[in-house]
């Protein structure tokens, strides 16, 4: 699941026509973004806070950082020096999709879902609610730090 900043396309196209270094403008852009989806789940949500899991709930801990897979497996990449995408690589894109948006997961296959959480044990549901936690949005004020670092590629300051 690459993160959707359509927003951001048209101005990053425009700006990387006229920069000096395309390519660097790119991987800045990259680490950037990257950045801000990582403090994202340090905070436990920007602006708002998410709401708890049931793990951290009954055994505290941080939302979204258990195993820290989904925090480490945001990268960014420059696949054709003409663009960048950014997201988590590495696992599974339904569910770094799920946590972020939210929604409802279902048994399909078997007559419920089976999982374990630490403290309580082993749950059956047929389905489960999952709480959208936004970790690829960009606040305003990074909304401003990027168009900086847009401005920066173009100008070379």
């Amino acid at each position: 699941m690459a993160a959707d900043f359509t927003s951001f396309t048209d101005l990053l196209k425009a700006m990387l026509a006229r920069a000096q270094n395309p390519i660097q403008l790119l991987r800045e852009v990259g680490l950037f973004i990257v950045g801000e989806m990582k403090q994202n789940i340090e905070a436990g949500g920007r602006p708002d806070q998410w709401p708890e899991s049931i793990r951290v709930q009954r055994n505290g801990g941080q939302t979204l950082r258990n195993s820290g897979a989904l925090y480490n497996s945001i990268v960014y990449d420059v696949p054709d020096n003409q663009s960048v995408i950014v997201g988590p690589g590495g696992i599974s894109e339904k569910y770094a999709r799920i946590q972020n948006e939210g929604g409802t997961i279902t048994a399909k296959n078997v007559p419920y879902l089976k999982f374990f959480i630490p403290g309580v044990g082993w749950i059956q549901k047929k389905s489960v609610v999952i709480p959208a936690r936004q970790y690829t949005n960009i606040s305003d004020a990074a909304q401003k730090t990027f168009a900086q670092i847009l401005q920066q590629g173009i100008v070379g300051t």
